[in-house]
């Protein structure tokens, strides 16, 4: 499913659903990256592991190690934590309530991921 399937999720109130598919999208976005800079990853890889992988392939900015170090946080904290919290594991006796609020933000977290990872793997293309 892709990010729009999450967006369709959350406009329906499936919220864990929406999260979920943010996630999806958001590995098969750096799946994709990597495999077109002949990079390789596990196939089991999760997106942090996806994350660390794009980073140390150069396929994100590197512009100093403070800030490449936030920029791995934020999308290995951010979007894979968010996901495992309120929607990717069965919720046990009690019953978890997924605020509307968190899951808009991890969309958007995950929207400005793919944007930013998208948009340098074009720029990647465009060199001469």
């Amino acid at each position: 499913m892709s990010s729009w399937g999450a967006y369709e999720h959350y406009r329906h109130g499936n919220l864990e659903e929406a999260l979920v598919d943010a996630l999806k999208a958001f590995e098969s976005t750096m799946k994709v990256i990597l495999t077109a800079n002949g990079k390789t990853y596990g196939a089991l890889d999760t997106a942090s592991k996806l994350v660390l992988t794009c980073s140390k392939a150069g396929l994100m900015p590197s512009y100093n190690e403070s800030h490449l170090t936030s920029l791995e946080n934020v999308l290995i904290s951010g979007i894979p934590t968010l996901r495992n919290k309120n929607g990717g594991h069965g919720q046990g006796e009690e019953i978890r309530t997924v605020e509307p609020e968190i899951v808009a933000y991890g969309l958007h977290l995950t929207a400005s991921a793919i944007v930013m990872l998208a948009g340098l793997e074009a720029k990647r293309r465009a060199a001469p």
